[in-house]
């Protein structure tokens, strides 16, 4: 078992939850973010690099990076500092020999494929529509380059207050949800997992009809996952958006 973790992001939604996950399992985590609360050890501007906080990086035995503003509806500017951050992450983790890189990107890098009944397979080029996406993308194909193992997981919707049935009713948002615990399934299967070198990996529950296909990352990390939407969740959430239940 890998015992030493950075994490970034540790103040966000999905930096939080890992932390508290990796944490529980008796795992020295370092936590750092910009914010100074939840499970932050370090406050750090990862836009800005740094010799004091790249030592940080030192001894880690894997970085799970999740650092970035993740409104999918940025500007081209604040996208361009996710990328930034990304970059300066990826150098800390190679100047201190950081073996395993994981890297959390995200589904919007397939947003020119929505609506088109497309099978999100992880072997289609990417289309991104947004400068979220797009920087998404462009830090995919640079970690390629990643002296040691890194993984990009294409993260699923997880939200802050994350239940099934609080999910909109739309199929989008069916497909793609990753519950809680699957999300800490996956990121410890990265961690753990014996895969090594690059890969791009759709990460969701088992979702059913969901054109988000997880059987690469079952394969190649040994991700399980335990949750999944039904057609009954949309049921739930056509009568909740209609006032019948709150």
């Amino acid at each position: 078992m890998r015992t030493r973790i950075l994490i970034t992001g540790a103040a966000g939604n999905l930096g939080g939850k890992l932390v508290a996950h990796f944490r529980a399992q008796g795992r020295v985590v370092t936590g750092i973010d910009r914010r100074n609360r939840f499970s932050v050890t370090d406050l750090v501007d990862l836009a800005t690099p740094d010799a004091a906080w790249t030592e940080l990086f030192s001894g880690q035995d894997a970085v799970l990076h999740l650092a970035a503003n993740s409104n999918p509806h940025i500007s081209a500017d604040i996208a361009a500092e996710n990328l930034t951050i990304d970059r300066n992450v990826a150098a800390a983790c190679a100047a201190q020999n950081v073996p395993r890189l994981i890297f959390a990107s995200s589904q919007w890098t397939m947003q020119g494929y929505f609506g088109s009944g497309r099978v999100f397979e992880e072997h289609l080029p990417p289309r991104p529509s947004t400068p979220y996406g797009e920087a998404k993308v462009q830090s995919e194909e640079e970690l390629r380059h990643f002296k040691g193992t890194c993984l990009c997981l294409r993260v699923g919707h997880t939200a802050w207050r994350n239940r099934r049935r609080l999910l909109p009713p739309d199929e989008d948002h069916r497909h793609a949800w990753l519950s809680d615990r699957d999300l800490c399934s996956a990121f410890q299967r990265a961690v753990d997992s014996n895969f090594e070198g690059y890969t791009v990996l759709n990460i969701t529950s088992a979702n059913r009809g969901s054109r988000w296909p997880i059987a690469r990352a079952r394969q190649l990390i040994g991700y399980r996952p335990r949750d999944g939407t039904s057609f009954i969740d949309a049921f739930w959430g056509r009568f909740r958006s209609q006032g019948r239940l709150s």
